[in-house]
């Protein structure tokens, strides 16, 4: 996608002129053609994880043992994510849209509109922890327990965190929390440029989530 924003596409610029769009209407992602998001397994440059190296590597699965297993914490991102509908941005602030693969062996696929931010320390190892604990487990949307996702929210509530909003979302190799000041000032390195970028309104709907390696890659 380079560094052409979403709405200078011109493919995106007739979607929106084709169902009668005002430019600062929200877009919604049901609209846009699967060609227009990217696998974030074919991004993998500067501190974007590159998800293929690390899945073997570094992430054992569930039933391997797991005890001193060493990972880098920079196999996991960190993305403000709008899954339902784009808000109009400021121009400064580039979206990417991305497909990342989740579910384990199922092979399911979370898609949305994404901004990646820095994590914080502390939001580097939590999301690292997380990742470690589902890898292998096949956690898919959909097809997950209620205990499953108990535990997913306990583990949350312990950081001060939660996932009411956002769990729908919720699958091995993506782990949603709610997007509010407590989440931001935990995860997001302090001082990060685009949350100066953002008011409460472009960031309505979204929530955060921690991609992280699938256990199992699709071809």
């Amino acid at each position: 996608m380079g560094s052409e924003g979403v709405f200078d596409r011109a493919d995106v610029r007739e979607i929106r002129k084709e169902y009668g769009l005002h430019e600062l209407d929200p877009l919604p992602l049901r609209l846009l053609p699967e060609s227009l998001f990217t696998s974030t397994y074919e991004i993998g440059a500067g501190e974007w994880p590159d998800f293929i190296a690390t899945d073997i590597a570094d992430w054992p699965c569930r039933q391997r043992e797991t005890d001193g297993a060493a990972s880098s914490g920079h196999d996991v991102a960190l993305v403000i994510a709008f899954t339902g509908s784009l808000p109009a941005l400021p121009k400064s602030v580039r979206p990417m849209l991305l497909r990342h693969q989740t579910s384990g062996p199922w092979q399911g696929e979370f898609r949305c509109a994404a901004i990646q931010v820095s994590p914080s320390a502390r939001g580097r190892e939590i999301g690292t922890k997380l990742a470690i604990r589902w890898h292998g487990s096949g956690a898919a949307i959909g097809w997950i327990t209620l205990d499953g996702l108990s535990e997913y929210r306990s583990r949350l509530q312990s950081e001060g965190l939660d996932c009411n909003e956002s769990y729908r979302h919720f699958a091995e190799g993506a782990y949603p929390i709610d997007l509010d000041d407590v989440a931001l000032g935990l995860l997001v390195e302090e001082g990060a440029d685009v949350l100066r970028e953002l008011c409460p309104d472009h960031l309505a709907g979204a929530c955060l989530v921690f991609l992280a390696p699938n256990s199992e890659l699709d071809g």
